[in-house]
């Protein structure tokens, strides 16, 4: 058994638990460029968002009592909808095969469909770090369930479901414990939908032990940010996140993972 993936991915999901706290988004937006290193986009996928699931589940029992119901209700009824469109049509681009290919030092390689748009959003919200375009922004309660259409569709497509709903939330929750609640609900509804769509479109075998350590380590980092009565800023770490997803979003629109 070899243990560089198992320290990685326990690394990985302990910081982006402990970020996700704060910020509302975060784990999945590590862990799927982590798990995307040892595993073909459909299996990352499908594992990022069962540790994703996890943790998010377990948020929920340490904050649900501050929960904002009214925009949970709103928020979530067209997440929903998002998320299960985005999960299905992620996967029905695999029956389209190849969409180009490139050669790198002499060496042929097929980039396909689900590579491709992966790789594209994965640029696309490395962009989004860098720039801090969602803080920028002052999002009125009447977009909210645009927020949740586009929230629900990029955490079914790609996992990537918190950034746009922070940017969302952030404005019309005033209270820090309100939006952490409420963010850690939603997203464990859009997760429910995926899953479920995940599991019924693709056959897919989910390496369990790292789903285990994932999730083991996210849970540990989410409860060191339960732990820390202020907000912090991560900065840093967002930083990092997006030179990451830059790498990885790069090397699959090159065909190199």
């Amino acid at each position: 058994m070899e243990i560089l993936p198992y320290c990685i991915i326990s690394i990985a999901a302990f910081i982006a638990a402990l970020s996700t706290f704060f910020s509302g988004f975060g784990l999945g937006t590590i862990l799927l460029p982590v798990f995307s290193l040892f595993f073909s986009p459909e299996i990352a996928l499908a594992t990022t968002a069962v540790v994703h699931f996890i943790n998010g589940s377990f948020k929920v029992l340490l904050t649900v009592k501050n929960v904002n119901w009214p925009i949970f209700m709103r928020f979530g009824f067209f997440a929903l909808i998002g998320s299960a469109v985005g999960s299905y049509l992620i996967y029905e681009l695999v029956v389209f095969g190849n969409l180009y290919s490139i050669s790198i030092a002499g060496i042929s390689r097929q980039i396909d469909y689900t590579h491709f748009f992966l790789g594209v959003v994965m640029l696309l919200f490395a962009f989004l770090e860098f720039s801090n375009y969602f803080e920028k922004r002052n999002v009125a309660k009447s977009w909210i369930p645009v927020g949740g259409l586009l929230s629900g569709f990029f955490g079914g497509f790609s996992g990537h479901q918190g950034a746009i709903r922070s940017a969302f939330l952030s404005n019309s929750l005033t209270s820090k414990f309100e939006f952490v609640a409420t963010s850690a609900l939603l997203a464990v509804i859009i997760d429910i939908t995926r899953i479920s769509t995940y599991s019924q479109r693709i056959n897919i075998e989910i390496p369990i032990e790292l789903v285990f350590t994932g999730a083991t380590f996210a849970i540990l980092g989410s409860l060191l940010g339960n732990r820390m009565l202020k907000k912090t800023e991560m900065t840093s770490i967002k930083w990092i996140v997006g030179f990451f997803l830059c790498i990885i979003g790069t090397s699959m629109l090159l065909g190199l993972i």
